[in-house]
């Protein structure tokens, strides 16, 4: 797995190649993580033009390309275009887990990094939403649901909804697991 918005600093199509073929990998996992690279005190801020970078690198390689957030959620809109630039699945990740703002906050050493890492450490769309908004514009997109998923309720409710698989982590004991659409 590797971050999409490096595709603006040192990774690039022949990067992509050479993980995948030296992992011999039967996908590549590219995390959108803006919010946490804008709250980061030394984070890769440059998002400009990376869908059609990321369409570049569907292109090249001979494995499918998987788009996912962590943990602030994909719209239908934003998949709209993942799938445009070639995106063989999409893993929406959405708020409710794992908040990424809160722990570059935690990091920070600037006290100004820290409070813009606590505002927006409850920020994003809801699991359940991004898998109806992107089922909505891609009825037949394989779609991952995590972000937030804590029960197996969770998981049955996103499954409902039109997820194919589920991340989850037991709000209880902490132990991590996937289900699949049946």
């Amino acid at each position: 797995m590797g971050a999409a918005g490096q595709l603006n600093y040192s990774y690039g199509v022949d990067q992509c190649r050479r993980v995948v073929d030296t992992l011999e990998a039967n996908g590549l996992i590219l995390h959108l993580n803006p919010l946490q690279e804008a709250v980061q005190s030394r984070g890769d801020r440059d998002f400009s033009d990376l869908l059609s970078k990321i369409e570049q690198v569907c292109a090249a390689l001979p494995v499918p390309v998987i788009a996912k957030e962590v943990g602030n959620g994909i719209s239908g809109a934003m998949a709209r275009g993942l799938l445009k630039a070639g995106v063989a699945a999409i893993d929406v990740a959405g708020a409710g887990g794992t908040s990424w703002a809160q722990v570059e906050s935690a990091r920070a050493t600037d006290p100004l990094q820290r409070r813009l890492g606590s505002t927006f450490r409850d920020w994003g769309y809801p699991t359940a939403d991004c898998v109806v908004s992107v089922r909505d514009v891609a009825p037949h997109v394989p779609l991952i649901a995590s972000g937030g998923l804590r029960t197996g309720l969770d998981v049955a409710k996103v499954l409902a909804l039109g997820a194919d698989l589920a991340g989850w982590q037991c709000r209880f004991c902490g132990r991590q697991g996937s289900q699949r659409r049946r």
